[in-house]
């Protein structure tokens, strides 16, 4: 066969191979939203009450903080997903939910980053120790560590703190039921922690 019969075979096997890989190529973004409230017919629900709450950010680990979806693949080792990212780093990510999770609660008369100090009662602090999918032979878990605190404020004596270490098993090695996952454990977590401060808060009158 000539050598010139052989590039007008090949030519066209090499164009298909390179459109292939770029569709298989495609970065995908992924993000975790505030989880739905659900009202109940309590006072919590109705309205605020008479405190202001300072919001800090989220605290993430450095390794967790950047917009690549890490893979523990061992006990001390972790891999990073080039072409599946987060939409923003966790601790902005994290940050914007809380906020909006306790914004939608009306359990404080305001909770926000930027709000005046003067009179504010309380400060809500929360730590992402491990955000991540972890890698048993061929089963993948969704992996989420955390630690959430309302402290009084100025003196940041700890009134209320949850903490959580919960793994999820995924029923494939899928990205998107990862988030699923995820966002479940956050939407449970953050409503234990909410009923936790209510209950202090919220005396019930006998």
């Amino acid at each position: 066969m000539r050598p010139r019969y052989i590039i007008l075979i090949i030519f066209p096997l090499i164009i298909t191979f390179l459109g292939c890989s770029k569709q298989m190529m495609v970065r995908k973004f992924y993000f975790l939203s505030s989880p739905e409230i659900t009202q109940k017919s309590d006072n919590a629900a109705q309205s605020h009450l008479p405190y202001r709450c300072l919001l800090l950010p989220t605290s993430v680990l450095s390794a967790y903080d950047i917009p690549k979806i890490a893979l523990r693949t061992n006990s001390h080792e972790i891999e990073y997903f080039l072409y599946h990212q987060w939409t923003s780093t966790p601790s902005h990510m994290f940050t914007e939910i809380i906020q909006k999770f306790f914004q939608k609660q009306r359990l404080f008369r305001e909770i926000d980053l930027h709000i005046e100090k003067q009179d504010v009662a309380f400060q809500m602090e929360s730590d992402v120790i491990s955000i991540e999918i972890i890698r048993r032979e061929n089963i993948w878990l969704a992996h989420l560590q955390m630690y959430l605190a309302l402290k009084t404020y100025p003196d940041e004596k700890i009134l209320i703190s949850h903490e959580f270490d919960r793994t999820t098993p995924l029923l494939k090695r899928n990205i998107n039921l990862f988030v699923d996952a995820l966002q479940k454990i956050l939407e449970e977590e953050l409503t234990l922690f909410y009923e936790k401060i209510k209950e202090e808060l919220i005396r019930p009158q006998k």
